[in-house]
């Protein structure tokens, strides 16, 4: 070695991370099994890469030169694999973020694939260049790129053709070069990336069928490629399949394809059954990567026997215009959606059939069915371009009318199997036994390259033994507690005989439930040393891992009962619960103890803390008592959940010594686990304050205006995204009960919060809650929470009468900023005494339980629902609630949620089955609902009103239809705030006001539909009075605006000419819908319907600006000006500014609007009825003269 110069404490650094990642490389090659497992071959690529890289920058930063020291990558068998030490664990996966960063998609490159690079059909397709290469037109994938970089393309296209700048391979060409031939299937989308105990979509069990795939021909000793072939495995996925279920593919040893989704027109509607399936077509742009291609759908699964035969019955064919083309596929059964089944596709890649394809994909008549009925068409038996048919055996679909001879020839077994287990016939059920194995042996395989990760990834689930089993614990997967599909890791430590071992290693490995990790006793000497381990390596890729005594022997249990009794325990805990132990002993004694991945921050903070107070050295016991307590959590936030002794593991009496003990915790003076109770923090006090979830908002926030002890809240989920539309949705009615109830509590003179109290009003949205709805709030003097939408598995359709109510829930994460709260719905109001009173329950409940340890501190009430014992949706209307938030009720909660049995009926099904009798009944008369059956005794008792006056004012009794005017009283109220707070400021976006509403319910049933219907209901209007009109002409506009407070009236005495009124109405027009410029001599009478319902006329003239023939054709009263006319007035104020137009004449205004075309100008003739002119004084009105018809 030559030193160049004296290397430095930092240089020296370098190198020792530089010799630590060459030993960690030399690790990785003594852990290579073959080319075609578990992908180390592309990891070996980067690590060895990445080593090189690092060596060469310390040479040249430091002076080392080390050009005669090679590094060296030797082979070894698995039996020579060693547990990683710690930091070269940590400096692997440094590396590896590097290191990967070759072969990935970066998330925020534009190069991706992402929405905006779908292919449509309408858009430029790629052609073939005069080589045979791809060349999609007008795009140059070389531009812009470095020579290194066009090196990298030329490899991944494997020399031979260009790939579409939109498809990436994974690992890439220069990886792993391409080979000749190619099984395809195709995985369209899947859930969100955080798949951890989230619940499943049927898409994602496409997922499972994409595994099963990829351990079919790269694992099943049966069924898998050889090295030597020339085929390989590639799994083709959309920009919409999240990188975890892409890195479970890839490190199964599979290619990941990543290409453009293609959604033909007609077929883009979320959830369609065909809205992906036109992207297998991208399988044809692979020209001169593949020579030829066997596509199978997911579904199909090969247990015995492998289609790579296949390939020898390709025989390529050209087209009448002279273009090469091969198809094979199997007959359908019963010809049902056309001859043959596109589940499985032998055929020859080609860009010209690929256009032609899609070009065909437009006609409607021809897409029916998805990819299969354009097929068909394309590749008709009796066409230009006839099919082969492919032996149907390698393709057996419809399992459910199968019979014996047709089961024992399959060689291809086409069915959703992890669904339809149950409706396979006679003949067909022991496909299940065949699918189950394989499942199994898939699982297998991902926990042990689980073992080897640092990051959790996604799974196959467990299968239990039987199909009726299987049928039970899917639900598991699905709506319920996510626990067949999570990953679960048995952890030994200590000196564990090998009896114990066997036991447990059948447990995890003979029916693969779980994964199980071994740790050598010098390695983990105490419990803290195990507590660290858990935090650094099991529980960031681990969903639970079960931590068990030495003597702790597994029992050979059912597999299925195992999931469904684990499944029991999440249920009944929730989220909130993340670790469990068990009563195996007298004196509260468990043999073990299992902890979930949600503990891991809080586990983490522990040693944390644990390290600075120098207690990580203390005995087990200690740092026990230390660790369970911090899981017990007082004050209703335990996170410890004590079980009855389980049935899955045996244990000498003697070992209970050595069991965990539990002392006091979760158990009564009774000695039954029921109460949770703390113990002394020996100096370390590990209680931890609620904090505000990171995507809550307040606004104002809590620094500008703290907030108070306690809160009444309502939810808005939702509203219109362009508002200004006005073509309402039922749920953009709510809009104006927030309002009214923000007027309510901060303007209502008979029901105002006290400022000086400890009472708030807050409105919780959604971010599907536009600006200017948030800006209505505010101006109201409301405060604003911004939450995210909860919608559990199950109710994600759009418009889904629950969709968003379960957002409700987010309300118990507010621990950190209300003691209490009462929720009321949106369409609940407080016309003439507030409901604050409510509280004194709450705090009374809160007093007693101060006082009484043994009391619950969690407080829920709510008011009967109204004859409940004849309804189906609960004890209790979730209208009304008030409760104590609490993080730990919010877990439970949302838990429950998914299952379809608490879930009924929205978030008041849920927490009336979940409360059942545990609830608090707050006086009926703060929550009268049903207006519709109410007597005079009932409505006189009435403080809340729970009725959607907007839309159901006719469904009410004789008793209850006064309530009506009260409303409408309150409604008006607010709009005359928000007219005053616009006439006074000048808001920089658009303004959404309460509409105009008149005191006459039949009135208002016709007013709403119509201004509903031409987009005018929220639109506000000014009306300008200029001239010296008379004071009693004044007053008789003020009254007809302050009727329904429809509008604003502006007097401006000193803009006299018209130019200045026309700048004056351009002005006014940045904030008002509609401005109505008056002359001297308009009368206006009391009002007999809101103006809204005249500019829905108006509007349905498609005139943005509107005269009267007030004097016949000659003059107007009066102009009404729309905010689209804006664009003509500054047309017209630039013609004076320049001096195109001269005089002072309103004609040459009008004029503008009456020449467009088409003309926008709007002449009323008749008896308008809007207001009174006397016809004496015409020569004072704004002339009409040549401004076209009306």
């Amino acid at each position: 070695m030559q030193i160049g110069r004296k290397p430095t404490a930092r240089r020296m650094g370098q190198l020792l991370v530089v010799i630590v990642m060459i030993s960690v490389t030399l690790l990785l090659c003594r852990l290579k099994l073959t080319n075609q497992s578990y992908g180390f071959d592309s990891g070996m690529q980067w690590m060895k890469s990445v080593a090189e890289s690092k060596l060469g920058s310390f040479k040249e930063e430091a002076g080392f030169d080390l050009s005669h020291e090679p590094i060296v990558f030797p082979e070894a068998s698995p039996a020579d694999i060693n547990p990683l030490d710690q930091d070269v664990a940590d400096a692997l996966k440094d590396a590896a973020v590097e290191g990967e960063a070759q072969d990935r998609i970066d998330p925020n490159s534009s190069n991706n694939v992402g929405p905006m690079n779908a292919v449509q059909p309408n858009e430029a397709q790629p052609n073939v260049d005069q080589s045979g290469g791809l060349n999609p037109v007008g795009q140059n994938e070389a531009a812009d790129l470095t020579p290194e970089e066009e090196e990298d393309e030329s490899a991944q296209s494997g020399g031979s053709a260009s790939l579409p700048d939109t498809f990436r391979f994974h690992p890439s060409a220069k990886a792993r070069p391409f080979k000749s031939k190619a099984v395809v299937t195709f995985l369209a989308t899947a859930s969100s990336d955080d798949f951890r105990l989230q619940p499943l979509r049927d898409a994602d069990w496409f997922f499972v069928g994409a595994c099963l795939h990829a351990y079919t021909f790269l694992h099943s000793e049966k069924t898998r490629l050889q090295p030597s072939d020339d085929t390989e495995f590639v799994v083709m996925v959309t920009e919409f399949v999240p990188q975890p279920f892409q890195d479970t593919l890839l490190e199964m040893g599979a290619r990941v394809l990543q290409v453009p989704s293609i959604e033909i027109a007609g077929r883009e509607k979320p959830g369609d059954k065909y809205q992906y399936l036109y992207t297998k077509l991208n399988m044809y742009r692979l020209e001169g990567i593949y020579d030829s291609i066997l596509f199978l759908d997911i579904d199909i699964n090969y247990f015995e026997q492998s289609p790579v035969q296949l390939f020898s019955s390709v025989k390529p064919r050209k087209s009448p215009d002279g273009h090469p083309y091969y198809f094979g596929s199997t007959r359908e059964w019963q010809n049902g959606n056309g001859i043959f089944n596109t589940g499985v596709q032998l055929l020859i890649p080609s860009i010209y059939h690929f256009n032609a394809l899609l070009e065909l994909a437009k006609d409607p008549v021809k897409t029916k069915y998805g990819d299969q009925g354009l097929l068909n068409v394309y590749f008709a038996g009796d066409g230009e371009l006839p099919w082969d048919e492919l032996p149907q055996f390698w393709n057996m679909n419809h399992l459910e009318v199968r019979n014996e001879s047709e089961v024992r020839a399959a060689a291809g077994v086409h069915g959703k199997l992890w669904s339809e287990c149950q409706f396979l016939s006679e003949a067909s059920k022991p496909l299940f036994s065949l699918w189950r194995d394989s499942m199994r042996a898939t699982r297998r395989i991902q926990m042990d390259i689980l073992k080897n990760r640092y990051l959790a990834m996604p799974l196959v689930p467990a299968v239990p033994d039987t199909c009726e089993e299987w049928t039970s614990i899917k639900g598991m997967t699905t709506l319920k507690y996510q626990t067949a599909m999570s990953s679960f890791a048995i952890l030994t430590v200590g000196n564990v005989s090998q009896e114990v071992l066997n036991s447990r290693e059948d447990f995890c490995v003979g029916k693969a439930l779980a994964a199980h990790h071994v740790e050598s006793p010098q390695k983990i000497r105490t419990l803290f040393d195990t507590l660290e381990l858990l935090a650094s390596r099991m529980l960031p890729k681990y969903d639970f891992v079960w931590v068990m005594n030495p003597k702790v022997e597994m029992n050979n249990i059912n597999g299925a009962k195992f999931l469904t009794d684990f499944k029991e325990i999440r249920k009944r805990s929730g989220l909130g619960d993340v670790v469990y132990a068990f009563r195996d002993c007298a004196h509260g004694l468990s043999g073990s103890f299992v902890i979930a991945s949600e503990g891991l921050p809080k586990l983490q903070r522990f040693l944390e803390k644990t390290r600075n107070t120098g207690q990580s050295i203390v005995d087990d016991d200690v740092v026990w008592e230390l660790f369970i307590q911090l899981f017990t959590g007082n004050g209703g936030r335990a996170t410890l959940q004590v079980l009855d002794r389980n049935p899955w593991y045996e244990f000498p009496p003697e070992s209970c010594q050595h069991f965990f003990h539990l002392k006091n915790f979760g158990m009564n003076q009774e000695g039954l686990y029921t109460k949770l109770e703390s113990v002394p923090c020996r100096g370390v006090e590990f209680q931890e304050s609620p904090v505000l979830p990171e995507d809550f908002v307040f606004m104002p926030s809590l620094s500008e205006r703290p907030a108070k002890p306690k809160a009444i809240i309502t939810l808005l989920a939702v509203a219109a995204p362009d508002f200004k539309t006005k073509q309402m949705r039922d749920a953009d009615w709510f809009f104006s009960g927030a309002l009214l109830n923000a007027y309510t509590f901060y303007h209502n003179p008979r029901t105002r919060l006290d400022p000086n109290g400890d009472v708030e009003f807050t409105i919780m949205i959604t971010q599907d809650v536009p600006q200017p709805y948030i800006d209505a709030f505010l101006s109201l003097g409301a405060r604003v929470l911004r939450v995210p939408a909860v919608r559990p598995a199950g109710r994600e359709k759009p418009g889904d009468k629950y969709e968003y109510v379960y957002t409700k829930l987010q309300m118990q994460r507010l621990e950190a900023i209300y003691r209490g709260v009462l929720y009321i719905d949106v369409d609940l109001f407080f016309f003439n005494e507030s409901p604050v009173s409510l509280f004194q329950y709450l705090d009374q409940h809160i007093a007693n339980a101060k006082a009484d340890p043994q009391l619950e501190p969690y407080f829920f009430g709510s008011t009967e629902e109204w004859k409940s014992h004849e309804k189906r949706w609960g004890q209790f209307n979730s209208g009304m609630q008030m409760f104590t938030p609490s993080l730990r009720q919010f877990n439970r909660l949302f838990e429950y949620a998914k299952d379809p049995d608490y879930a009924r009926y929205g978030d008041q099904g849920l927490l009336t089955k979940y409360f059942e009798d545990n609830w608090f009944q707050l006086p009926q008369r703060y929550n009268t609902h049903h207006l519709e059956e109410r007597n005079a005794s009932s409505m006189e008792a009435a403080i809340g009103f729970h009725h959607k006056y907007w839309s159901d004012c006719h469904y009410m009794t004789a008793e209850s239809a006064p309530s009506f005017l009260l409303w409408v009283r309150d409604a008006q109220a607010v709009r005359g705030l928000q007219l005053r707070h616009l006439e006074q400021h000048n808001p920089t976006s658009d303004v959404l006001i309460m509409p105009a509403i008149p005191a006459d319910c039949d009135l208002w049933k016709k007013v709403a539909p119509e201004a509903i219907k031409q987009s005018v209901l929220f639109d506000t209007v000014a009306v300008l009075s200029t001239q010296d009109a008379d004071a009693d002409v004044l007053e008789t506009r003020n009254l007809w605006a302050h009727e329904y407070n429809q509008a604003s009236h502006i007097t401006m005495p000193n803009v006299r000419s018209m130019a200045e009124t026309v700048d004056a109405v351009s002005k006014l027009l940045l904030k008002y819908d509609w401005v109505w410029v008056q002359g001297k001599s308009a009368v206006f009478p009391k009002p007999t319907a809101p103006v809204s319902l005249h500019l829905a006329k108006f509007q349905e003239q498609a005139g943005t600006v509107i005269a009267f023939e007030d004097c016949g054709r000659a003059a107007t009263a009066s102009i009404l000006f729309s905010k689209s006319s804006l664009d003509g007035l500054a047309e017209f104020i630039g013609s004076v500014t320049s001096g195109d137009v001269a005089g002072d004449r309103w004609s040459q205004v009008l004029q503008v609007f009456s020449s467009k075309t088409p003309r926008t100008l709007r002449v009323i003739g008749g008896d308008h009825g809007l207001y009174h002119v006397d016809r004496n004084d015409c020569k004072d009105m704004f002339e009409l003269e040549d401004v076209g018809e009306s």
